[in-house]
């Protein structure tokens, strides 16, 4: 599974995304978000479309209000470039 590069915010936050799955006839990706801390990363994914925050490691509350924020204003996105680029490659197997 391919994690692809979508944002790195202010305090180091990582956020990726995967390629395009597929349940059930709908499509979805997976956002990743890691932070380094002084005992490594914090960590945390969350499913687009539905902005679902699981996984948690490490984040307060607050900040995973904060992650869901991000998840909802740029996730979507995300999941545009996942569709777009899972065309190409039908196109070119």
């Amino acid at each position: 599974m391919e994690h692809n590069p979508l944002m790195t915010l202010n305090d180091d936050t990582v956020i990726t995304y995967s390629d395009l799955k597929y349940d059930h006839q709908s499509s979805y990706i997976t956002l990743y978000f890691e932070t380094p801390t002084d005992a490594g990363f914090n960590s945390a994914e969350c499913r687009v479309p539905g902005c679902q925050i699981e996984n948690i490691k490490g984040y307060t509350p607050g900040e995973v209000r904060q992650l869901k924020y991000h998840a909802e204003k740029a996730g979507y996105c995300a999941l545009a470039f996942a569709k777009e680029a899972d065309k190409f490659v039908s196109v070119f197997p």
